[in-house]
């Protein structure tokens, strides 16, 4: 009896440790001009910010990029960085860069090879609209999945992080 409770229990650590370790944001990314980034380069010091874009064509997604550039200098004071993931070809997410000049990195989300870590893959064309925070280790910190022309989740996450206080 106490072998199979302990095999049991086995099982169970087994599989909530590799649940954990699916839900990891990748060690290494590579965005649209080809940079190799490591988590730990951009994590140096900062919180690591994911914005999804539910598509390149998605006004709401644009606008909410515009309304964080104009932001920036608030989130600066928290040690903010921003990464945005778009399923999308290179051409299309280039041509997104320049509309809206967001000067943080973005990332190409090949066969949903990253959304689909977070349930935010929308086969065939789309990714869920999300915000996600996350520690120095890759783990999720704080998230908001989401977003729609009535709720774009900017006060969720300003008043998650709280700049405006921050010594």
């Amino acid at each position: 009896m106490r072998f199979l409770i302990s095999i049991s229990l086995s099982f169970i650590i087994s599989n909530t440790n590799l649940v954990a370790s699916e839900k990891l944001f990748p060690n290494y990314i590579t965005d649209v001009d080809g940079n190799e980034l490591s988590f730990s380069s951009l994590a140096e010091n900062k919180t690591v910010c994911l914005i999804t874009l539910k598509s390149i064509n998605c006004p709401i997604c644009l606008e909410q990029l515009k309304r964080f550039k104009e932001k920036i200098i608030q989130f600066q004071k928290c040690n903010l960085t921003f990464v945005v993931l778009a399923y999308a070809d290179n051409r299309g997410l280039k041509a997104l860069i320049e509309k809206v000049d967001f000067p943080f990195p973005f990332i190409q989300d090949v066969d949903f090879m990253i959304s689909k870590k977070f349930n935010l893959d929308r086969p065939p064309f789309e990714l869920r609209p999300a915000i996600i925070l996350f520690n120095g280790d890759r783990t999720i910190k704080w998230e908001k999945i989401g977003r729609s022309n009535q709720y774009f989740s900017d006060q969720a996450i300003e008043d998650y992080l709280d700049c405006d206080n921050w010594i």
